[in-house]
């Protein structure tokens, strides 16, 4: 169970919340649970290869992957 799963679970056991609350918290769990899988085993996968091929890690891995031309512009 990784950490995203974990903070759901909390949020599970909290007394007074509605059962739409509960099932939507039960369901986004189960979603969770197998792409969390998919996100930590590429993550090192990733990390494994880069070592391999000698790179420097990448410590912001979502910014470099994920960023957009528009965050780079500097204006002024």
């Amino acid at each position: 169970m990784g950490p995203i799963v974990k903070k759901i679970d909390q949020y599970l056991k909290v007394e007074g919340l509605s059962e739409e609350t509960l099932l939507v918290l039960e369901n986004l769990q189960k979603e969770v649970n197998l792409l969390e899988k998919q996100i930590i085993n590429s993550s090192y996968d990733q990390g494994y290869t880069d070592k391999e091929r000698g790179k420097n890690p990448t410590w912001d891995h979502h910014s470099s992957k994920y960023s957009n031309y528009l965050t780079k512009i500097k204006i002024g």
